[in-house]
């Protein structure tokens, strides 16, 4: 049995070296990946050299256009118009993005359940 957990165990760890290394695939970057000096803050350079590097490697991986037309404007996260989004700001946007990904992935809504199948009685 140890034997069949180990590769699960393994993709794990790669999946989990490859997010903390920025190459996390489908998952969003952090606010660290974000905020270049560490000061708790995201300027609009750090921003946009950012997203410039997220859409190299999308570009790289061959997944980049599709990604690069839903991207948002600094803007949209600076929701006190403060010239910097905060951690706060960031985390509030991915969490509003999340939502609506999973509100528009078919079979995420309210179903039926385990209902009867049809031909049983």
């Amino acid at each position: 049995m140890k034997l069949q957990t180990l590769p699960i165990v393994l993709a794990l760890g790669l999946f989990g070296a490859a997010h903390a290394q920025g190459g996390g695939g489908n998952m969003p970057p952090s606010f660290e990946e974000f905020d270049a000096d560490g000061n708790g803050y995201v300027t609009q350079q750090e921003f946009t050299a950012r997203h410039e590097k997220r859409m190299q490697e999308r570009a790289e991986q061959q997944r980049g256009s599709r990604y690069a037309q839903g991207a948002p404007d600094f803007a949209t996260l600076d929701r006190d118009g403060d010239g910097r989004i905060n951690r706060n700001e960031f985390q509030e946007h991915q969490q509003l993005r999340w939502e609506q990904r999973r509100q528009a992935t078919p079979g995420n809504g309210q179903g039926k359940g385990m209902g009867k199948r049809k031909g049983s009685s």
